[in-house]
């Protein structure tokens, strides 16, 4: 077994508070908090409890799909424009390719460490055998980050979610049992 540790997943908010100059600073400023939940998404024919270490993390195994669910709750008196959430998949683990969902969202993906996203299934260019080049789909192990960016704003006192999975590709048991 192995510990992947979530606290990797970690979520990034971006407020891009456009419009926000002049009477509209007036305004109570928004105040947006996130959290994350992980949860062991075992296939229908295999029951064994969810596990976790002495940090609350959960404790995998190569082949183990985790859910995250990323909450973004207003807690402010304004409304929040412009907010995305960002969520690096950790390391030892691989994106499940159309898993992101999110209501009132337009979620994109990034292959090069979050510096640009664009939407699913991700393209990449190869060079073929012939020395031309082609646009493939990504593979799920290249896929580094997905983005939600939210469609609207986010009123006072109200929560949206985003969720994703990730499958367990990695981690102490598997380098355990290639050692022995």
């Amino acid at each position: 077994m192995s510990t992947v540790s979530w606290r990797k997943l970690l979520a990034v908010l971006v407020l891009g508070l456009l419009g926000w100059t002049g009477a509209a600073r007036a305004q109570p400023p928004p105040q947006v908090e996130v959290s994350i939940a992980d949860e062991l998404i075992l296939p229908e024919d295999e029951i064994r409890p969810t596990v976790r270490d002495a940090d609350g993390q959960l404790i995998t195994r190569p082949g183990d799909v985790i859910q995250y669910t990323l909450t973004a709750t207003n807690t402010g008196a304004g409304a929040a424009h412009g907010v995305e959430l960002v969520d690096p998949i950790p390391d030892g683990t691989e994106y499940v390719l159309n898993s992101a969902q999110g209501e009132g969202m337009e979620i994109s993906c990034s292959i090069d460490g979050g510096h640009t996203y664009h939407p699913q299934p991700v393209l990449m260019e190869v060079r073929l055998p012939d020395g031309s080049t082609a646009w493939e789909e990504a593979p799920a192990r290249q896929y580094t980050h997905v983005r939600w960016a939210l469609t609207t704003p986010i009123d006072p006192g109200a929560t949206v979610a985003a969720r994703l999975r990730v499958r367990v590709i990695a981690g102490e048991a598997a380098a355990a049992e290639e050692e022995e």
